[in-house]
């Protein structure tokens, strides 16, 4: 046990030394308020609904603008648009003003016209919507209003200045969520490009293979075995025993695949 104590006391550290080996530096530390466990657990491969109480558990998309993992039912309840007259109705509508500024405190993502999630911050362009995480719409009108709960009496600085430190944590916060957005984006750009140049691998390496066959096997009749196409559907490099292990498939397919290939040419002329 005196050999783990450590590492149980640095828990944070050995998550922290855990992305950093499998993600690189690249990627944002997380933010305030956000554990290097919790970041983790959004950041994996992991599945399920954040939203207490909720029975899915094969949702695996991370909303990053607001830091959850929500499946498709809770991403309609729990993200709303309307959050401006929302902050209007508790405010008044005396002040208009104080509203749209508070609206900024609030972090945003933005969805498409198919109600898809596309990126953190606000929506800039045509036939997208702002999107709000309700929790934090409605802690947002409660703290100001906590913090002035007359507004006619408080001063303009004291709001100016409360409107500034936590709009700068809101950009905080976007600027955070769009880092992670755009490393997830490269990352899966990446894998795909090296599933692809894997298969590629297999496909010409095992191709020469079957050229090599006693007797050879035709190009045209590999592509009908089941057993070839079927194995350059896995993104591993090719050795020598899964060559082995393909051979002992396809010399069994390989009769049926020259019939098929003898019927194609046939039908052909």
């Amino acid at each position: 046990m005196q050999y783990f104590r450590p590492l149980l006391v640095n828990h944070t550290v050995v998550w922290r030394d855990s992305r950093v080996n499998t993600y690189g530096n690249e990627i944002p530390d997380p933010l305030p308020g956000l554990t290097e466990e919790e970041y983790a657990n959004l950041l994996s491969n992991r599945t399920g609904c954040q939203v207490a109480g909720c029975g899915d558990k094969l949702a695996r998309k991370t909303y990053w603008a607001f830091c959850k993992r929500l499946c498709q039912a809770h991403m309609s309840t729990e993200l709303v648009m309307d959050a401006l007259n929302t902050i209007k109705e508790r405010l008044g509508a005396a002040h208009v003003a104080l509203a749209l500024e508070l609206l900024k405190c609030v972090t945003s993502g933005t969805r498409d016209s198919w109600k898809n999630y596309t990126k953190a911050g606000p929506a800039t362009e045509r036939f997208t919507t702002s999107i709000y995480h309700v929790t934090e719409l409605k802690n947002a009108i409660e703290a100001f209003l906590a913090t002035f709960p007359d507004l006619n009496t408080a001063s303009v600085d004291e709001k100016k200045l409360y409107f500034k430190e936590k709009q700068k944590l809101a950009a905080e916060r976007e600027e955070f969520a769009l880092k992670v957005e755009k490393f997830e984006k490269e990352e899966a750009r990446r894998v795909r490009d090296e599933n692809a140049r894997l298969k590629k691998e297999r496909k010409e390496e095992f191709s020469l293979r079957a050229g090599e066959m006693v007797p050879p096997m035709a190009p045209e009749v590999l592509v009908l075995c089941p057993s070839y196409k079927k194995s350059l559907n896995i993104a591993k490099a090719p050795t020598t025993q899964s060559w082995s292990y393909l051979l002992e498939k396809l010399e069994k397919e390989r009769g049926e695949a020259e019939a098929k290939h003898a019927r194609n040419v046939q039908n052909m002329m």
